[in-house]
């Protein structure tokens, strides 16, 4: 395997004016079946490293390839078996749920432990969900780079031990197309509502029953609406945003004010004053615990959104295009020189092959419960389609 100095040359990056060095990934990330946290994280990456001239390549044991289509990915070069990497062919590799763990007991100690191994980037997204944790073994010895998406998950890495302090912040950013300029908006009165949600509260639905008989248009996205990416035009098209998580800076790169809150509950309006907090818990809405009643939630949607839409939040924090170039700078640096592990490879890869068989137990049980949601699927499928038959036989004339 050749170093990063010689794998690939100088290149501007187009749009962007910029030099960056063009590596070869590997993507590594559990599972994308929906439109959710790590799926949206996993794909706006590969397009921001696709954009910027990487070769990328997608590991995954379960990949719906409708996302990847979705998303005009689908001529990605993929991997759904771990037999079938070979970490020498690659320059990083960025891991999301210990995704790596399935295949790097098989590979040479040289590969995975010399001087010309890859930069490996590991991306921790929360600080309660078990499967974000750092795992036992290997990450400790492998990890160039430690992401963390807020402040409070980075704290808890840091529980884990030294070799997780000092996680570098990677706080759900926007892509460049979702900027937009401050647009002129009438703060006199909210017409168009744009809400994302995977876990709609009834208290806030119930607040849009209330804004839509005052002729406010609410458009969801979600659960409870239309189970799709959330879009530029989306966003851009709306006087306002209500969600929680990476929804949230999607509208800050769009100049859009945003109500926090959902299911946790929220800070409601993201004034100035009230992002860094917010920010602290990845806008989840858990730094303003609580329920609020759907007539409280209706009434400061309505009163506070002129006072929203004067002071909108900073969205330097959020683009996504300074968060690669910051780490094309860092992994340029590693390749350039950096220690080689101080392990025994023998024992490390029996290590590795004991975390395989930790997490191999995960795979199993994920396997299992998409196969019983399918079958649950197709089932359901046949119930409506005997419903819709039995409906045009009570429906039609007797004889």
């Amino acid at each position: 395997m050749t170093t990063g100095a010689t794998a690939a040359g100088l290149d501007e990056v187009p749009g962007t004016g910029r030099g960056t060095r063009r590596w070869r990934w590997l993507v590594c990330t559990h599972h994308l079946h929906f439109w959710a946290g790590s799926e949206v994280v996993t794909l706006e990456l590969i397009r921001g490293l696709v954009e910027r001239g990487h070769a990328v390549t997608l590991y995954s044991r379960f990949a719906d390839r409708g996302l990847l289509e979705a998303v005009g990915l689908e001529r990605l070069p993929r991997i759904a078996k771990p037999e079938d990497v070979r970490v020498e062919e690659y320059d990083v590799i960025y891991s999301h749920h210990q995704t790596p763990t399935a295949f790097l007991a098989s590979q040479t100690p040289e590969a995975l432990l010399g001087e010309n191994r890859p930069v490996f980037v590991y991306n921790h997204l929360s600080p309660f969900e078990p499967f974000e944790f750092p795992g036992p073994f290997s990450e400790a010895v492998l990890a160039d780079i430690l992401l963390a998406n807020s402040p409070e998950t980075r704290a808890k890495l840091a529980e884990y031990g030294p070799a997780f302090n000092g996680a570098t912040l990677f706080p759900n950013p926007a892509p460049r197309a979702f900027a937009a300029p401050q647009p002129e908006l009438d703060p006199t009165w909210l017409t168009r509502v744009l809400s994302v949600s995977n876990h709609l509260p009834e208290e806030l639905a119930h607040a849009f029953r209330i804004l839509q008989g005052q002729g406010v248009q609410v458009t969801r996205i979600g659960t409870e609406g239309e189970k799709r990416k959330v879009t530029p035009a989306d966003v851009q098209t709306h006087d306002a945003v209500v969600s929680i998580g990476k929804t949230v800076q999607y509208a800050i790169r769009a100049h859009r004010p945003v109500f926090c809150y959902d299911h946790f509950g929220g800070p409601g309006w993201l004034m100035p004053d009230k992002v860094r907090p917010a920010a602290e818990t990845n806008f989840s809405g858990r730094c303003t615990p609580g329920k609020r009643s759907a007539e409280v939630l209706a009434r400061e949607l309505a009163q506070g959104f002129a006072a929203a839409a004067r002071q909108l939040p900073d969205s330097m924090p959020y683009r996504l295009e300074d968060h690669l170039d910051q780490l094309d700078a860092r992994i340029l640096k590693l390749r350039a020189g950096r220690p080689v592990p101080q392990v025994d490879p023998a024992a490390f890869l029996a290590l590795c092959a004991r975390e395989k068989a930790l997490y191999g137990l995960i795979d199993r049980q994920y396997a299992h419960a998409r196969g019983i949601e399918e079958k649950c699927r197709v089932q359901a499928e046949q119930l409506r389609a005997y419903e819709e038959t039995l409906g045009q036989l009570a429906r039609s004339p007797g004889p």
